[in-house]
């Protein structure tokens, strides 16, 4: 009996034991079918990776019995996890604050990586979570967050089968990414094969109207011959077209003065593009014969002439035609009725004998019946000023003849013109002035273009002088900006090897500080001369007129009480941070000048949704979700007619030297640069409001959604070449990235770089340079490097970039660029980012 006791317990333990290894075995195999598909739905059944977690989520909830399921996709570009889906709805907010203390507790980080499910703890004592990670062998893709609560436990095998859940969703989310990759790509060879079937029919029907043309047609090359002729040149010529293929133009030319003509029309084509006039050809049959000939010069994409397309016309009937025009001539009636120029006979005491149909409608009227029956007396009707007439026939009389005599006439209608009168005194048989002939002109519109020029002289007097303040900011923000990155980086390097309780921390704060808001007041001098480099991002408005208040407390002074209204979760927007700089100043400015003495400036946002399109006097606005930016004012207040010109280039209701007239211009620039309207209501004396509509950026959109949480600063070994001619501040990028782990090389000029770069023996990885440099620019240097070392990543530095990496201020696509001056993290960042895209490139 006591023998039988004792073998017992180990028969059940060894029973066991068979139980717990058949029950790993089939965990194992389902995990084997769920790797090789057996379990996978097909990318095609979702309609996006939303749809993926949603499906995942309702999956897990059925395994156990969590509270609460939630998955987050991995941003690509940035990294970072964002909540996609929760299940239950209302438990979003929960979960996001047991991610954020799982992430501080470093278990996020530990699931991402490993493989399987991780249990931990939660917030609270009665709170347990199971953390999975969603990853396929290319990148992680999610993350998967479950919530147990109170004594609830979880059935055998639920940890497996997670672990192949999340597998599975993975995997859908990159099928779900290569089909819409291949989407795109169909749609580009579709768009391709349009593109080339449109220049097929193109150059059928330029072929067709080529050889179907009644018109002589040549196509000649840059040497002068022959390449092609259509049919309707052997009419001409008399030779089939196929025989003046590969012959010299100068067949078909007269013999008579060959050389000659040709020159002739070379020299014209060369001037203006073009030749058009009368030449002597050359036919088979009968000799000589005259032609208009029409040649335009065809430039190839490096703008040289490379082909000339030749028209001949037959002006054979040429003498027969001079004889019909002489005999018109003496039509005198029907050329005086129907010239353009406006002719008229008077008498000496100021009736019109005769006028012609022009004279009538520069003066307004139907007819020359109309105005000869009605202006009985030209000088009390017609004459602005009577005494003008007086004057002008005593000067005829005197003179017989009058030029240019420049006199303001009534129209018809009661309004003026400038008219310019040339006329002569006719005399009778006798001798004696008979009767006065001549035309007028209107020179209204050309007596307002010559104000316009002075004008336009002016306003580009003053737009000198703005490039001049501009090229004065580029050059001091240059310098200063390298000062500053010094001022910045030394401080900052030095906080990093102090300890915190170190009496010298709070000083070399200050000084960080300090140099960091005079890089802000560099920043805004380049925005005042439009030198800064625009990179639009992601903007919330209010934070970005939060930091301004002050500087435009200090701009209206204490005369006018500034009032900011920010609206609560305002939308997002995508505009350049200095351009937004650039807008409020230019419009707390104009309200400024606007009010006379006390008043109130009021900046406000708003987000607003239209449902319909609206139509404004600038610009019509489609519908769809905008945030608002309004800056109104107490002032003055514009008429009707000044509203009109109010956004027009060097437009100003200022004194002369008071203004450029370009500020408002300036706003009007940049919003529609960022694809918005702004409007403008105003009448005297009730004050001004500018509305400015910016469209709402949708930051869920994975292609621009910022990265909300800071990256920390991230090493690496890389090997790394900086050049920059200022040795401060060199030696501050170089002791950043050496802290960091990187292999760092320096240089301190272009050429020291490119003899550096020629004798290493090792591979290069990225390359820092400054953009202005004496002997080389930034971009000229980064091409010679990456002759040398191909695959060389670049990253361009500059307070101020001279356009060499931008256009009009707008960074060229595909470039690195940081803005001096930076800090350790901005450039720990930066470099981490680049050597990042190298990677996954």
């Amino acid at each position: 009996m006591m023998g039988s006791k004792n073998k017992h317990p180990a028969v059940v333990l060894s029973r066991l034991e068979h139980l717990e290894d058949l029950r790993l075995k089939m965990l194992d195999a389902l995990e084997s079918a769920a790797k090789s598909g057996g379990f996978r739905q097909s990318p095609g059944s979702f309609q996006g990776p939303i749809a993926v977690l949603q499906d995942t989520a309702r999956r897990v909830m059925d395994l156990a019995p969590f509270q609460a399921a939630a998955l987050w996709l991995v941003d690509e570009t940035t990294s970072d996890f964002q909540l996609g889906w929760c299940d239950p709805a209302d438990r979003r907010d929960f979960m996001e604050r047991e991610f954020e203390q799982l992430t501080r507790e470093g278990i996020i980080a530990l699931a991402v990586n490993g493989e399987r499910p991780v249990m931990a703890a939660g917030s609270a004592p009665q709170f347990r979570h199971m953390v999975q990670v969603l990853a396929t062998p290319a990148r992680v893709r999610g993350l998967l967050l479950a919530h147990l609560q109170g004594s609830y436990g979880l059935p055998d095998g639920t940890l497996p089968l997670v672990n192949i859940l999340c597998q599975s969703a993975a995997a859908l989310l990159e099928g779900l990414e290569l089909y819409q990759l291949l989407r795109v790509k169909n749609q580009a060879l579709q768009e391709e094969v349009e593109v080339r079937r449109a220049v097929q029919v193109r150059q059928e029907l330029l072929s067709q109207a080529f050889y179907s043309s009644l018109e002589g047609m040549l196509v000649i090359d840059a040497t002068g011959r022959i390449l092609e002729a259509n049919p309707a040149v052997q009419t001409l010529v008399k030779r089939p077209p196929e025989t003046l293929i590969g012959r010299h133009v100068r067949t078909i030319l007269s013999r008579t003065g060959t050389r000659r003509q040709f020159r002739t029309i070379m020299r014209e084509i060369a001037l203006h593009g073009r030749f058009k006039g009368e030449i002597r050809g050359r036919d088979k049959e009968h000799g000589d014969f005259f032609v208009w000939l029409s040649v335009n010069a065809i430039q190839d994409q490096t703008h040289r002439v490379g082909h000339y397309v030749a028209v001949l016309h037959s002006i054979a009937g040429r003498q027969e035609l001079e004889t019909a025009l002489m005999q018109a001539e003496f039509k005198y009636r029907d050329i005086f009725e129907r010239s353009p120029v406006a002719i008229f006979r008077s008498t000496l005491d100021g009736r019109f004998l005769d006028v012609n149909q022009a004279y009538a409608e520069i003066l307004g009227y139907a007819s020359p019946e109309e105005i000869i029956s009605s202006v009985s007396n030209i000088s009390a009707q017609l004459y602005v000023d009577p005494r003008d007439r007086e004057a002008y026939t005593r000067t005829l009389l005197e003179k017989g003849s009058v030029k240019d005599y420049e006199v303001r006439v009534r129209r018809k209608n009661g309004t003026y013109i400038l008219a310019s009168m040339n006329t002569r005194v006719i005399k009778d048989a006798e001798g004696r002035p008979a009767s006065l002939d001549g035309f007028i002109r209107d020179i209204t519109a050309a007596r307002m273009a010559e104000e316009e020029k002075e004008r336009m002289q002016t306003q580009l007097h003053q737009a000198q002088k703005l490039q001049s303040v501009g090229r004065l900011a580029g050059g001091v923000a240059h310098d200063f900006n390298n000062m500053l990155g010094v001022i910045i980086g030394q401080a900052q390097l030095a906080l990093m090897k102090i300890s915190a309780e170190d009496p010298l921390k709070h000083r070399l704060q200050e000084i960080e500080k300090a140099a960091q808001r005079s890089a802000d007041l560099v920043s805004q001098l380049l925005a005042f001369a439009r030198k800064q480099t625009v990179v639009p991002r992601f903007l919330n408005l209010n934070e970005a007129i939060t930091g301004m208040l002050k500087m435009l407390e200090r701009l209206v002074g204490e005369n006018i009480e500034l009032r900011w209204q920010p609206e609560d979760g305002l939308w997002p927007v995508k505009i350049d941070p200095s351009q937004v700089d650039q807008l409020l100043i230019n419009l707390v400015v104009n309200a400024q000048d606007a009010i006379s003495g006390a008043g109130v400036l009021t900046i406000q946002t708003a987000n607003t949704a239209l449902n319909k399109p609206m139509r404004f006097k600038q610009e019509d606005l489609p519908a769809g979700e905008y945030v608002l930016l309004t800056v109104s004012d107490t002032g003055c207040g514009m008429d009707m007619e000044t509203q009109e010109q109010i956004f027009e280039p060097f437009f100003t209701t200022k004194d002369v030297g008071q203004g450029t007239g370009l500020g408002l211009a300036t706003v009007f620039g940049i919003v529609k640069q960022n694809h918005g309207v702004v409007t403008v209501s105003s009448k005297p004396g009730q004050g001004t409001e500018f509305s400015i509509y910016l469209p709402r950026l949708f930051v869920r959109d994975p292609e621009i959604a910022p990265a909300f949480a800071e990256s920390t600063m991230q090493g690496g070994t890389a090997k790394v070449l900086i050049v920059e001619d200022e040795p401060a501040l060199l030696d501050f990028a170089r002791e950043t990235l050496e802290e960091l782990g990187y292999s760092v090389l320096t240089a301190q000029s272009p050429w020291e770089a490119v003899r550096l770069v020629q004798s290493l023996s090792e591979h290069l990885d990225l390359l820092i340079t400054d953009v202005v440099m004496p002997e080389m620019n930034g971009r000229d240097l980064a091409a010679r490097l990456q002759a040398l070392e191909p695959g060389l990543k670049c990253l361009f530095m500059s307070g101020y970039t001279k356009n060499v990496i931008a256009r009009h201020g707008v960074l060229d696509e595909g470039l690195n660029f940081l803005h001096k001056p930076f800090t350790m993290r901005e450039l720990a960042q930066k470099v981490a980012q680049v050597l990042k895209d190298t990677a996954q490139s």
